[in-house]
């Protein structure tokens, strides 16, 4: 009896097939994983300028804005816009969404930092509902509407 060679295929040779998509899907997951934690490296950080602080505070604090959102008030996961600091001074342009028990919001707000104080030039709160725009910077209910330098400044 004459015993024929037996040709043994590797690994890969019987597997490729399922392999290829298999390392394609990883490499995906992977990407999605980093560019999630950068965002979240990214929004983390805007999160903590003291001026996004400043304007969730005054949206808080604003009874017109807590009666149409309900209370708490709560900002969400992403935001938009840009914060440049150079020491004592900078600039903000930010876009943040908020929500309430009763509606979402989206506060609008421009600031410049000037010999270590954020002033707002602009603080509006644009709900979602009808797009009626607050200014939490001109508020003609209270008594003490000081005009543009309603906010006082944060000294860092």
């Amino acid at each position: 009896m004459v015993m024929a060679d037996v040709v043994s295929n590797s690994w890969w040779q019987r597997n490729w097939k399922w392999m290829l998509p298999l390392g394609g899907l990883a490499m995906l997951a992977f990407l999605v994983a980093c560019a999630t934690v950068f965002l979240a490296l990214v929004f983390g950080m805007m999160k903590q300028a003291d001026v996004f602080g400043m304007a969730m505070d005054q949206a808080r604090s604003h009874r017109e804005v807590a009666a149409a959102l309900g209370e708490p008030i709560q900002d969400r996961w992403y935001l938009m816009g840009n914060i440049t600091i150079n020491g004592p001074t900078g600039d903000a342009a930010m876009s943040i969404p908020i929500s309430g028990p009763k509606g979402d919001a989206t506060i609008h707000f421009e600031a410049r930092k000037s010999a270590g104080a954020w002033r707002f030039t602009e603080l509006v709160v644009e709900l979602d509902t009808d797009g009626r725009r607050i200014d939490l910077l001109h508020d003609p209910m209270r008594e003490d509407d000081p005009g543009d330098a309603a906010i006082p400044a944060l000294e860092r």
